[in-house]
């Protein structure tokens, strides 16, 4: 049950805050400063895109474990 919960945990949490840029921007623009925030807010959105994107990038690739490669040494019945 608690790995079922692990695995969900991630997507659940991306779909809880997915809105929150949407009500974002409803709030910036409705601001006496519009002009000027909502550019800011749009280049804040990219850079941070681009920092997620380069710590991605930059994580060392991990083989998969030894489990998912193990192969079967039994022959297959016919």
């Amino acid at each position: 049950m608690g790995a079922a919960i692990g695995q969900s945990l991630p997507l659940a949490i991306g779909v809880a805050v997915s809105p929150m840029s949407i009500i974002a921007v409803v709030l910036l623009l409705t601001t006496p400063r519009a002009r000027a925030n909502g550019p800011a807010f749009v280049l804040g959105w990219l850079l941070g895109l681009g920092v997620d994107g380069a710590v991605v990038l930059a994580k060392p690739w991990s083989p998969p474990p030894k489990q998912l490669l193990a192969t079967n040494t039994e022959p297959s019945p016919r």
